[in-house]
């Protein structure tokens, strides 16, 4: 089954075709909304699948297949660009009612979106204007323009705790992706094993972390500001990000709970790193819980944790500092965005050699008192 808006029934939604390829289906009424003005979704692309055959978009989640289209009527949405699509229907001869019409098809299936939004919001801090960026953002975006997103994004604060490898590559992530504050903290001197893809240069090397890692988001990104942390600018961001080594810190992630402030556990092990959970304070399982779990599984636990929060900082591998640099971003902008995020309740085990993430659920514990338990 596939498309064809000139025959199809009204109102009948975009259904997946038989390879799992959504179609998109012909709308029955005029939609509300300046059509005359409409956009290919940026960073689509316009694939030639056959004759009379496109399909818009190469991801499987978003992508529409659309046939029965005239030679014209191809060439015009091939060649659209970033141009508004009515405005080069009539040099390719496609009339304005059948523009119109598929039009429609279109923007119901989400290929086609309105006019780009009015810059209100604050301006976008991501370099090169978010570009990178921008068709990812644009695939999932209710609106179809993923700089909504990026503007959302240059508005928010995080401060990110624990800068080695993996939290330098945290918040060089973040300045990248379009988040306009971020709040460093960490004033240990940058040692030779923090020198990496994700941490730090060998210039760097003596320098104060939190110092080292400013200066090079000032490079990345020369719009986003960079503060060094305090009790108040941590109360004040919208996610905090704990970076830690052998076992996380549950009394401080406590006072973030108490001041309801949301934030992500990452700690580093002998051979891998565990990101998560995210803890959404009285939502969420907290960082107390899971030590409650983990005491519950061997009495011992308690013993060993405080061993190893008294350890010094130890070594982080190269990959699994970069897959957890990543994943943890990954958690942080989902939060920004409005969209679910996996390690809520969860944590992302990686492990030496293989890197693969690995998911574990943790649930609130009865004893923790944290106000998500039923």
């Amino acid at each position: 089954m596939s498309a064809r808006p000139s025959t199809r029934p009204p109102d009948v939604p975009p259904t997946p075709d038989r390879d799992g390829t959504p179609v998109a289906h012909p709308a029955g009424a005029l939609l509300t909304g300046p059509l005359a003005r409409a956009h290919l979704r940026p960073g689509i692309e316009v694939l030639w699948r056959g004759t009379g055959e496109l399909q818009l978009g190469s991801d499987p989640r978003s992508a529409v297949r659309v046939d029965g289209l005239a030679p014209a009527e191809t060439r015009w949405l091939g060649a659209a660009g970033s141009r508004p699509l009515a405005a080069t229907a009539r040099r390719h001869g496609v009339t304005p009612d059948r523009a119109l019409e598929l039009l429609e098809v279109l923007h119901r299936a989400g290929a086609v979106v309105d006019p780009p939004p009015v810059a209100d919001d604050p301006e976008i801090t991501a370099p090169g204007g978010g570009g990178g960026d921008l068709a990812a953002l644009s695939s999932v975006d209710a609106d179809g323009w993923g700089s909504r997103v990026l503007r959302r994004r240059a508005a928010r604060t995080v401060a990110v705790l624990g800068l080695g490898r993996t939290g330098a590559g945290i918040a060089a992530g973040l300045a990248s992706a379009g988040v306009g504050r971020l709040v460093l903290g960490d004033a240990r001197p940058v040692q030779a094993t923090d020198v990496g893809a994700t941490g730090h240069r060998l210039r760097d090397v003596g320098v104060a972390r939190q110092d080292a890692v400013a200066e090079t988001v000032a490079q990345l990104s020369p719009a986003t500001h960079v503060r060094t942390s305090s009790a108040e600018r941590l109360r004040q961001a919208d996610v905090v990000v704990l970076v830690e080594h052998r076992a996380a810190d549950t009394a401080r992630a406590g006072r973030l709970v108490g001041a309801d402030v949301a934030h992500l556990s990452v700690v580093l092990h002998e051979a891998g790193v565990t990101v998560g959970p995210f803890v959404d304070p009285g939502r969420t399982p907290c960082l107390r819980c899971v030590d409650l779990h983990r005491r519950d599984d061997d009495p011992r636990w308690p013993t060993m944790a405080v061993q190893l929060r008294q350890g010094t900082s130890g070594a982080e591998e190269s990959a699994t500092a970069s897959v957890g640099a990543g994943l943890a971003t990954a958690q942080v902008l989902a939060r920004l965005d409005g969209l679910p995020v996996r390690t809520a309740g969860a944590s992302l085990e990686v492990l030496w050699p293989d890197a693969v993430p690995r998911i574990r659920q943790w649930q609130p514990h009865a004893s923790c008192g944290c106000h998500c338990v039923p």
